[in-house]
Parts: structure tokens; sequence; C-alpha cells
């Protein structure tokens, strides 16, 4: 199974060096989703250009030996309009294994992790510090590994534009530590922030996308026979890197 996929039935938390698992089984208590708004922006040599996005996240316990929790996101990705006719998507997935929208309220909420507590309620404990975290928190470049053995993971998401809107195939990765090399000189990320809010889940980005709701499987065809290290980039991003639960 495709990674991205993959990564959906267990992942790690960052923040504070520890892992707390996401099991998508054996679900015991659902809380109340909190929302968040990420905004992302970009310094042009025309002034600042902005995008955001509010994304909900519904979290439960689940009955593990190991303890933890269960999650999902819903929301849309960012989309960060640089000029006319160049749109910046940033997304709502990251670096493996890390998903980006489940975890970046978590990753920048600091918590204590004492290890004598059992896993489900230090998962409880690092929710409660998350609804309790009111600031503008601005999102680092790279979160400590999920465990010691992992290397540093990217505190951004997957950033994307498009050769041709109209064409998913068309998809290319940007480089958040050089936007210039995807839309021209001057163009540089200027930070990431995410916010609690009571605002309501962001939609549309079907107006923007209007193929996005017919696109099943990864936008750039690719061989079953293909190892996924082997994948063009395109293979690798997926509908709902751009949208879950929205569409």
């Amino acid at each position: 199974m495709e990674t991205r996929l993959a990564r959906r039935a267990m992942l790690g938390l960052v923040g504070g060096g520890a892992a707390l698992l996401f099991a998508g089984c054996g679900l015991v208590t659902n809380y109340r989703p909190f929302r968040f708004r990420a905004t992302v922006e970009v310094e042009t040599p025309k002034g600042l250009r902005t995008g955001s996005s509010v994304i909900e996240v519904e979290a439960g316990e689940v009955g593990t030996t190991l303890g933890g929790g269960s999650a999902e996101a819903r929301g849309e990705a960012i989309a960060v309009d640089i000029a006319p006719g160049q749109t910046m998507f940033v997304l709502l997935d990251g670096d493996d294994p890390y998903d980006w929208a489940l975890g970046v309220m978590f990753g920048v909420t600091p918590t204590s992790d004492d290890q004598s507590i059992p896993g489900n309620d230090r998962f409880r404990a690092r929710l409660e510090a998350v609804r309790a975290n009111k600031k503008l928190n601005a999102v680092p470049r790279w979160f400590p590994p999920s465990l010691p053995a992992r290397e540093p993971i990217s505190g951004y998401p997957t950033m994307v534009r498009f050769r041709d809107i109209s064409d998913p195939t068309t998809v290319e990765e940007v480089d958040p530590d050089n936007l210039a090399a995807s839309f021209g000189s001057g163009i540089k990320l200027r930070r990431i922030t995410v916010q609690l809010t009571d605002d309501p889940i962001t939609t549309g980005i079907v107006k923007r996308l209007p193929w996005l709701p017919n696109q099943k499987l990864g936008l750039v065809p690719h061989s079953i026979n293909v190892p996924i290290a082997d994948w063009p980039f395109g293979a690798r991003i997926h509908p709902m890197d751009f949208a879950k639960g929205t569409l």
C-alpha cells in the first residue's frame, strides 16, 4: 500500500521527542473536536501574499495496551495566490510518517511527557494542553524525531504547484526553502502559523481544482510493477492531500 495511505492507520505525534500512537481501531472515547486556522505567508517583490484554511481534528482514546488515540482531520489545503496564474497549494500531509493536519497543533504545544503515566492518560493530557493553547503559534521548520532512531520531521507540510492548474498531471513539488525556484526571484516563504479558532471549516477548493472530486488515485499515473520509491512525485499525491471530508 502506498505510504500516504498507509500512514493513516497509525502515526506518531511529534513534540517533546515522544510518540503517542494514533491507532485506527479499538476506539474507546471520542472527544469534542477542535479547529485551528493554518496560515501561510509568502514574501514577494509586490508585497506579502497569504492564504489560510480552517481544519478540524476529532480525537479519541483507543483501547490498546500501548494507549494512545485515534484521530481524523477534516479540511482543505491552503491556496496562496503568489502572482496572476501562480498558486501554491500547501497540502494537508507532510513528511512520512507525519500527517501534518492531525499532528501540527500537538507539535507546537509544549507538554510534559511522564512515561509513568498510562498512555491514554498522557494522550488526554496532551489533548487538553492543545485546547488550552490559544496563542498564535509559528510552526518550526523542523520537529524533533517521533522516535529516537528517526530523523527530524519537517514542520512544514508538502507544497505543490501546477504548470497547468486544469491538468492534475502537471503537479510539481515546491521546495519550502527555495520558493524562488518555482515562482521566480524574490519569492520567499515568510512563516506558517496555526491558531485555535471557532470559525467554520474551510471549503471551496473544488472551485480552483474542479477535477478534484473525480480524481480517484495519484495525480500522475504509474505502473504497479514499479517500486513506490521510483514513482514520480505526482503519483504520491492524492485527492485527500487537498481535501478531507469536504468534497
